[in-house]
């Protein structure tokens, strides 16, 4: 059925009367078996893929019905119809519809009006046989020695053809197949658009070959900006710089008269500054025998403060006019402040322009190892966020992998820890190996792809880990690869149980 196209039905149904019981309401079930069942739907109700129920499950016999409760799981859903799974049935229940199924197929268990009829079998009377004779003993001798050659014969014939479908049947293959190494998502690094992207899928590349890059507008206009304002600025310090030089040339001459009279003052104000400190020690001896107040030390001292700054001030000055690097009028003053102000500024400019071109620089994203590129989520132009996967690479380890790809009927038989066999034709070995994946974890840890995603695919991926370290092995090399399922043994026991029934 097309609705049932993503869920494999692993058991023979059959179309006998039963009726399920969903939330208090009451469904008709079209087939069923001891592992599912498929039910007609009320339109006004919508079962989803992937919810569970605890469901009602009755066989209406023409004295008496069967019922048990079970858990089970939507596959399916149609318009008109619905397909379920048990996922969780007492083991008396699984025998009870085992039993119903085998009756229905030897005849014993029949539909009769949409209810189930038993039908007994005939006993016919025992005949008695006449003794037989020394003749037609040997006679029967010799077809029962026929008979047990011929039955020998059978059974070797069975126990082949079983060993065969053994060999056969139950192993699935896969001609999709490639040796990885450890995959891994390639992330983008920062929020913006995917200006261009070096490499394309399958390919092999080299550690630092680039990958992609990346472009942020918004930034990108940061540094524009930045820079014109940090060459207007520039241009503004030149000015600044030229017009203090063609100051300090002027004032050169009147510098040195300057500065005769500035040493003058300095001598002048040390006077001052001796004649006040020892005014001071005289107040300080009146103060101590309580001939003045307080306030008139203070006093005192206030003045002999001003006097040390004058003095620091006039020293700081006289030492500009000896060297002739410093400003030594009010308007070199403030153009120096300019000047130092705008140096600032332009050193903060400039260091996040810095900041902002490594940002930029990163953008562009290389390779760590050699490797494959598996597979490429992104376009060129499309915008993404930071930490998106932008694609997926295989990177070669110290432990080999195989990537084989599988249709979905036979990814559904397959689990994690079956035993698998990988055959390389380019160098003609043959490698063991377990299956450690299933899904979108055979491509990347975190890939885009769920889970359920990976089983709608056409193709489900399968990662294998060959138990080897052979060197001629490398990663991208083609494989072919088969995995022992759990079905093999299901399907040997099922083939002996039937053999002895019958």
């Amino acid at each position: 059925l097309l609705e049932e196209r993503n869920y494999l039905r692993k058991s023979y149904r059959i179309q006998l009367p039963a009726k399920v019981y969903i939330n208090g309401k009451e469904y008709k079930v079209l087939d069923w078996s001891f592992l599912g069942f498929k039910i007609e739907k009320h339109e006004f109700y919508e079962f989803n893929s992937g919810e569970e129920y605890i469901v009602d499950f009755e066989l209406p016999f023409a004295s008496f019905n069967a019922r048990f409760k079970a858990k089970a799981v939507v596959r399916w859903s149609s318009a008109k119809e619905a397909g379920f799974e048990f996922t969780e049935i007492s083991d008396e229940a699984k025998l009870l519809m085992k039993d119903y199924v085998e009756a229905y197929v030897e005849g014993r268990l029949t539909n009769a009006e949409g209810l189930l009829a038993v039908s007994e079998g005939l006993e016919l009377p025992v005949e008695v046989e006449p003794e037989i004779t020394e003749e037609e003993k040997k006679r029967l001798d010799a077809k029962l020695k026929r008979a047990l050659v011929i039955v020998f014969l059978v059974v070797i014939s069975v126990f082949s053809i079983g060993y065969l479908i053994y060999q056969n049947m139950p192993v699935v293959y896969s001609a999709q197949a490639f040796v990885s190494g450890k995959s891994i998502n390639i992330l983008a690094p920062e929020d913006g658009i995917i200006s261009k992207i070096y490499v394309k899928a399958g390919e092999f590349v080299k550690k630092s070959s680039p990958l992609f890059s990346i472009r942020n507008e918004e930034i990108n206009k940061q540094i524009s900006n930045l820079s014109s304002l940090y060459n207007e600025k520039k241009k503004i310090l030149n000015r600044l710089y030229q017009n203090l030089q063609k100051l300090k040339k002027a004032s050169s001459v009147y510098s040195k008269v300057k500065l005769t009279s500035l040493r003058n003052q300095l001598k002048l104000l040390n006077i001052q500054l001796k004649e006040k400190q020892e005014e001071l020690k005289t107040l300080q001896k009146a103060y101590d025998m309580y001939l003045i107040k307080k306030s008139d030390i203070d006093k005192v001292k206030t003045e002999l403060q001003e006097l040390k700054i004058k003095i620091a001030n006039l020293k700081e000055t006289i030492r500009a006019y000896e060297t002739l690097n410093q400003p030594v009028d009010n308007i070199s003053i403030k153009l120096t402040q300019q000047i130092n102000k705008l140096t600032i500024e332009l050193q903060g400019i400039k260091e996040k322009l810095l900041n902002l071109r490594n940002l930029k620089k990163n953008w562009t994203v290389y390779a760590k190892k050699d490797g494959y590129i598996l597979s490429i989520n992104k376009r060129e132009g499309e915008l993404v966020k930071k930490f998106d996967p932008v694609m997926v690479m295989d990177v070669k380890t110290d432990e080999i992998y195989v990537v084989a790809r599988f249709k979905v009927e036979d990814a559904l038989k397959i689990k994690v820890g079956n035993k698998a066999e990988v055959l390389i034709p380019s160098i003609g070995k043959i490698y063991k190996g377990t299956v450690v994946s299933i899904g979108k974890t055979s491509m990347a840890s975190d890939s885009i792809v769920s889970e359920t995603e990976a089983y709608a695919l056409k193709d489900v991926p399968v990662k294998i880990k060959i138990n080897t370290k052979d060197k001629d092995i490398y990663s991208g090399m083609y494989a072919e690869a088969k995995v022992i399922t759990e079905s093999r043994y299901i399907f040997i026991v099922d083939f002996v149980a039937r053999l002895l029934g019958q």
